[in-house]
């Protein structure tokens, strides 16, 4: 009798194994799983273009994701008008991560205040294709509508800072999305060979400042010191620019890339109000001229991007409130 259960005894502890190793393997995996793309909590601010939106074509656009398990997330999307009057809407969103990158299943609408003209159009049930990219030491997020009207249609970029994370998520993130091979190569081409880099043409205007200005942010500082750093937005595609600072030509002609554009002024109780105007010299290989730019002065820090062609300028206007 002993020896008849033996062997069905040990055959069910033997699957009985099995399954509780199944298990674990399953439990230990979701688990790395779900620490991979703990990244992607937290805020991601960004600026959505849309061509053939009636009332604004430009949005302030932030996710923010609040909750990560699994390959799974979720949390709400702001997008707000920059028109002075509060236009904003809030909605929901649950997401999936997956290999063929991001899926966001947008849901219930948590707050809306209408344009003083039209209204907010329903996008939630357009399919958005997503690119994840490391640029400089910025993650880029870009979503993308298409096939779904000129209301809906178009592109946000999101981002947030690497910085942010230790060294070792850095280190995962820039392997999954980073490639450190083109980058350094663009680098090199940029700083040592920059006569061999064969550029679209720099358009000569006897003004630029005479083309429209368009103020895209304002911003207040407490510390005298302002630094603007400025790198392409995306894809090298040697865009070129030129700023200004209060009237005054700072940087000229200079190649977006990687590497930043830094300049740094000082501001006092004498010369509180700075503009800078960020000028398209060409409009590179994929137009527009994009740019992101940072701004840091003591504590505040500021990230933005900018869009610029050879009609429209974009301006940046900083208040120095110190003493």
């Amino acid at each position: 009798m002993l020896n008849s259960i033996m062997p069905v005894f040990n055959s069910m502890f033997l699957f009985l194994r099995r399954v509780i190793g199944s298990v674990l393997m399953v439990f230990i995996c979701c688990n790395c799983y779900a620490q991979d793309i703990a990244w992607m909590s937290g805020v991601w601010k960004g600026t959505g273009i849309v061509p053939g939106s009636l009332y604004s074509t430009d949005y302030v656009r932030t996710l923010y994701i609040d909750k990560v398990a699994g390959n799974r997330f979720m949390g709400k999307l702001v997008s707000e008008v920059r028109d002075g009057k509060g236009t904003r809407q809030d909605i929901a969103f649950t997401g999936l991560y997956e290999n063929s990158g991001l899926k966001f299943n947008y849901g219930q609408v948590l707050y809306t205040k209408e344009p003083p003209y039209g209204q907010w159009w329903d996008c939630r049930a357009c399919n958005s294709t997503s690119v994840i990219r490391i640029s400089a030491d910025t993650i880029l997020l870009t979503l993308t509508n298409i096939n779904c009207g000129q209301t809906c249609d178009g592109e946000t970029k999101y981002y947030k800072l690497l910085s942010g994370f230790d060294a070792a998520v850095q280190k995962k993130i820039t392997g999954a999305f980073g490639d450190k091979e083109v980058s350094k190569n663009i680098n090199a081409m940029l700083k040592n060979d920059t006569a061999k880099t064969v550029v679209p043409p720099v358009i000569d205007t006897l003004n630029q400042l005479a083309r429209t200005n368009t103020v895209i942010a304002t911003y207040k500082v407490f510390s005298p010191e302002i630094k603007i750093m400025l790198f392409d937005n995306g894809e090298i595609d040697t865009d070129i620019v030129s700023v200004y600072h209060n009237g005054n030509k700072i940087i000229d002609k200079k190649i977006l890339g990687t590497t930043p554009i830094v300049y740094t002024i000082t501001a006092s109780a004498d010369k509180r109000t700075h503009e800078f105007i960020l000028v398209a010299e060409n409009l590179g290989d994929i137009p527009p001229n994009t740019a992101f730019m940072r701004i840091i002065s003591g504590d505040d820090h500021y990230e933005l991007f900018a869009k610029t062609n050879l009609q429209e300028n974009a301006a940046i206007k900083i208040e120095y409130a110190g003493k």
